[in-house]
């Protein structure tokens, strides 16, 4: 168990962020569109695209425009929250 604590210890802060907001928007997104359709693969497909296309428009438009550095891990981050909803609501 030590060595869990140790791995997540390890995270940056900022790409834990990413990933969290990442797995936030999915699921918002997917409840959103869960009211409109019962199509799984459209609610599936609906918050992957939003997370996808959010975590693009914050590294190539708002760091520029900004000034911060955009980075590939940070979307890679958010990416991967988006993902892990998506896997969490095939499982659930």
């Amino acid at each position: 168990m030590k060595k869990v604590f140790e791995f997540f210890a390890k995270i940056p802060q900022d790409k834990l962020l990413h990933f969290i907001f990442g797995l936030l928007i999915y699921f918002l997104v997917a409840a959103a569109v869960g009211h409109f359709t019962e199509d799984g693969c459209v609610i599936r497909a609906s918050g992957l695209g939003t997370v996808f296309f959010i975590g693009a428009l914050k590294e190539l438009w708002f760091d520029k425009k900004y000034g911060g550095n955009p980075e590939a891990s940070d979307a890679g981050a958010t990416y991967l929250g988006g993902f892990s909803g998506m896997i969490l609501s095939l499982i659930l």
